[in-house]
């Protein structure tokens, strides 16, 4: 798939016919919150502060790590992107779920530029979060491993 097409469909996944999603929100360190459809987190582990990587399913995943180093017991989401890499993300805690209707999502038009992994920023009654960019995420993980 190529990246115009990767970004369309998650943005899809946002627009549903039903007009609401599910979603995670997720703390990150030093971040805004992340917005994650909960249809691409297969599992929740419970892990180690400052891991690089995390076995599940008898494969060994990288991992982003949106915590600070004094989280003693962070648990890591494995994702799979819409390409259908995996990779999983080292959060605080468990996240909150939520059910959103769309139409209270509002892109922003002032993206973060200290961030690499934005797609988009969204305000949602009064708060601002981001949807990541699987993609970006991906290629930097892949640049980690080589």
């Amino acid at each position: 798939m190529s990246n115009n097409h990767d970004a369309s469909y998650t943005m899809s996944l946002l627009t549903t016919t039903t007009g609401f999603v599910d979603v995670y929100v997720i703390d990150a360190d030093q971040q805004l919150p992340w917005l994650i459809p909960q249809n691409l987190v297969l599992a929740a582990l419970s892990a180690e502060s400052g891991i690089q990587e995390i076995e599940w399913r008898d494969n060994n995943l990288p991992v982003l790590n949106l915590v600070s180093a004094q989280i003693a017991k962070p648990v890591a989401l494995v994702i799979e992107s819409l390409n259908g890499q995996r990779f999983a993300l080292l959060t605080e805690k468990m996240p909150d779920s939520q059910r959103v209707r769309i139409s209270s999502l509002h892109d922003e038009d002032q993206q973060p530029a200290n961030d690499p992994f934005v797609f988009q920023v969204v305000k949602m009654q009064e708060q601002s979060y981001q949807v990541p960019d699987f993609e970006k995420i991906n290629q930097h993980l892949a640049s980690l491993a080589s």
